[in-house]
């Protein structure tokens, strides 16, 4: 019984190891892109738009095209408009596209989607995002891993024991 399960525990720890590598290597690539952001604040009743401009270089993901650290600009979006018209609970998006088209259309769509509702004034906030530099997550080897768990386990023994 005892052999089993250490041979499940062996077989995960291996397939985590071909796994792990597999999937959080993602390969990205640089390239200019245009962004418009666009921030909500519902205590103030204010709706912040961004003018679309363009940044040389971001990191997106090849495979998903998706913009690396989105988080990260719709961060700075946050920080600029809580320090500029003092909104601390604005909520923020970030859009980007390779084409300018296509997000000037995207803003006039947000645009006529505010006005329409009546529930927000819209304030033009004249923002540009800076580039941010993507840094590759580390893998942890899963034997640290296995280690922590197991010693986590005992640890969650000990306590079981000293509560009866």
């Amino acid at each position: 019984m005892r052999y089993d399960r250490t041979f499940r525990m062996a077989i995960c720890a291996i397939a985590m190891l071909v796994a792990i590598p597999a999937t959080s290597m993602a390969e990205v690539k640089e390239v200019p892109m245009y962004m418009l952001g666009y921030a909500a604040s519902f205590k103030d009743s204010v709706a912040y738009i961004t003018p679309v401009h363009l940044l040389d270089t971001v990191t997106i993901d090849k495979k998903t095209k998706f913009l690396q650290d989105r988080n990260l600009y719709s961060l700075q979006l946050q920080q600029y408009i809580a320090e500029t018209f003092g909104s601390e609970n604005a909520l923020t998006a970030v859009l980007y596209d390779t084409k300018k088209s296509r997000l000037d259309k995207k803003a006039i769509e947000i645009r006529n989607r505010i006005q329409k509702g009546n529930s927000l004034r819209i304030k033009d906030a004249d923002y540009r995002f800076h580039t941010e530099k993507w840094i590759e997550p580390e893998i942890v080897s899963t034997d640290e891993e296995a280690e922590e768990t197991t010693e986590q386990k005992k640890s969650k023994g000990k306590k079981k024991r000293n509560r009866k």
